[in-house]
């Protein structure tokens, strides 16, 4: 067994999947075999979910069964819809609201069913979930902003759907096209954070409702989800300049700043899904569409395109493009991660049904940098201080202050009352090493000499007395050695 650290699991191989693959020199994404580019651009998103999910494209009959089914799931229980009006009045954030409302998602299922996992039983909940993510999203946006929700159309697909529930009128073909596409290029992306924390709790047989609410946590961190967002605060700024983006742009770099939307963890090349997305917002601009913000990124990425980014690995990414076309459909921006969660859920779900045919817990290691050996102090005499967890050297002492607590691994004294201070800095001069907490350093001095002279009747140890000699005879409390 490898005793190699490998930290974030970089580079570490922990499964084998079907579902996507990432080649990140090409510049290239499948599912299930199937380019990227072809299944955007033919394929709606309710065919792509029953590829992944079943291994192939659907035929017009299942595919028919497979899109009614989840037409037929889209009411959500009273209870979340009461639940997303109280976090909207709370002004609960977007992510957070929904990951909270798939977690009441159960509350519609009845006897064993969310008791443990099976394959039928992932997939079944995974259907509802799939199918009431929307109509949770959607809900609370209209609720935040004093509307209430507009119930699912069953007639509609489950983009267009989305798309009314949120405005409470039917999309157009082009609007219901870019939203289907988008939804299609986010669903899956091999083994990223949120998927593999979906897999990790499918792998305890957990029921699917707790794998999705643990990936919308994950997908909810700013190393994961977000990054559209941060683009389109960017391009906002540039346009609110009133500057040329490609100056502006080519300014905010020479200031050492990084342009989101460009480079990827995985594609050393322009990621396909940003191309895809710049196709689809021209063909909105070509509809009516505002330019502004295809005029902005076309220029920005040909600036940087001639500047060599490219050349060194950092290209357009997704998110480049994606929240230009969101912004075009009328969508805020804090709904663009929920969104993103809304697509992403049919690869984690596909994720979980595949891992779970050959399923075995999740279980790493960690290697233990810990103490080898503590001794166990009893509660009243915890003030008994240690030289090795104070300043990291062996041996030990007494500080006869009972007020002053030690953060073993940091070695730092806790100042949680003033006269916790003084014990901070006595322990400092009593073990010969720098005291690095600075908490107390704006106490005046006479005040300190009041403390002081309080506890030093309870000090005898002639290091102590060394410290206070230190401290009443000097204004920087830190060096007091």
């Amino acid at each position: 067994m490898s005793n190699e650290l490998h930290r974030g699991l970089e580079g570490v191989l922990v499964a084998e999947s079907e579902l996507s693959y990432i080649d990140g020199d090409e510049g290239q994404l499948i599912y299930r075999g199937y380019d990227i580019e072809d299944l955007a651009r033919k394929a709606s998103y309710e065919e792509v979910l029953f590829l992944l999910w079943n291994g192939a494209l659907p035929t017009q009959t299942e595919l028919d069964a497979f899109s009614r089914n989840l037409a037929d799931e889209r009411e959500i229980h009273s209870c979340v819809t009461d639940a997303m009006e109280a976090l909207a009045e709370g002004d609960e954030d977007p992510i957070a609201a929904l990951r909270t409302g798939i977690s009441m998602l159960s509350a519609s299922e009845t006897g064993q069913e969310t008791e443990s996992a099976h394959p039928d039983m992932t997939r079944q909940q995974g259907s509802r979930i799939v199918a009431k993510m929307p109509t949770v999203l959607a809900a609370f946006q209209r609720l935040r902003v004093g509307q209430e929700p507009v119930a699912p159309d069953p007639e509609l697909g489950h983009a267009a759907n989305f798309l009314y529930m949120l405005t409470g009128t039917r999309p157009d073909l082009v609007s219901t096209e870019s939203f289907d596409e988008a939804l299609t290029l986010h669903t899956d992306h091999g083994l990223n954070a949120s998927t593999f924390t979906a897999i990790v709790i499918g792998s305890t047989m957990a029921d699917t409702y707790s794998a999705v609410t643990g990936a919308v946590g994950a997908l909810s961190g700013s190393l994961h989800g977000g990054a559209n967002q941060d683009v389109m605060r960017f391009l906002r700024r540039i346009r609110d300049s009133g500057q040329d983006p490609v100056e502006w742009v080519h300014q905010y770099r020479e200031q050492g700043n990084r342009v989101p939307g460009f480079g990827h963890r995985v594609y050393n090349v322009i990621d396909p899904r940003a191309e895809i997305l710049k196709g689809r917002l021209e063909k909105m601009v070509e509809a009516g569409g505002d330019d502004t913000w295809l005029t902005y990124t076309s220029a920005i990425e040909q600036s940087l395109r001639e500047a060599g980014l490219p050349e060194d690995g950092i290209a357009p990414n997704v998110d480049f493009y994606s929240g230009a076309v969101y912004d075009n459909l009328g969508i805020p921006d804090d709904l663009y991660t929920p969104i993103f969660a809304i697509s992403r859920v049919g690869g984690w779900i596909g994720h979980t049904l595949e891992y779970q045919s050959d399923n075995r817990l999740i279980r790493p290691l960690s290697r233990y940098t810990g103490a080898s050996k503590a001794e166990f102090v009893p509660l009243e005499q915890r003030w008994t201080v240690s030289k090795a967890s104070f300043c990291g050297f062996s041996g030990s002492q007494q500080l006869s202050h009972p007020l002053t607590r030690v953060i073993p691994t940091s070695g730092v004294a806790v100042c949680t009352q003033s006269r916790d201070c003084i014990g901070g800095w006595a322990a400092a001069a009593i073990f010969n090493c720098q005291c690095s907490i600075g908490i107390c350093s704006s106490w005046q001095s006479a005040r300190l000499r009041t403390h002081i002279w309080e506890i030093s009747l309870r000090i005898w140890d002639l290091w102590v007395w060394r410290a206070l000699n230190c401290i009443l005879s000097t204004d920087s409390h830190t060096q007091c050695i």
